[in-house]
């Protein structure tokens, strides 16, 4: 079950795309069974992270990833340990 608007139209928009099926709300965990973090959306088979976050959450409305848009703010927000955790896990 997704848990907002915005990721309820998210998974509407996959389904009409043909992607494969999509598990809503998934915790990852480490090898060891800790928790590494909660995701919106996992392709698992591809091995694929969705998240969906609307404009409000940011306060902005570039989202063109270049530069200094919300994008790239919010990617470079994401601590190296956490990124390398989360590369690890696959």
């Amino acid at each position: 079950m997704t848990e907002s608007p915005g990721e309820s139209w998210a998974r509407v928009l996959f389904v009409s795309l043909g992607l494969p099926t999509v598990e809503p709300q998934v915790v990852i965990r480490d090898e060891r069974g800790s928790l590494v973090g909660r995701v919106d959306f996992l392709f698992r088979a591809q091995r694929t992270i969705v998240e969906f976050d609307g404009l409000v959450k940011y306060g902005v409305a570039d989202w063109s990833g270049a530069p200094g848009s919300a994008v790239s703010r919010f990617v470079a927000s994401i601590p190296p340990a956490r990124l390398a955790t989360v590369k690890q896990t696959g």
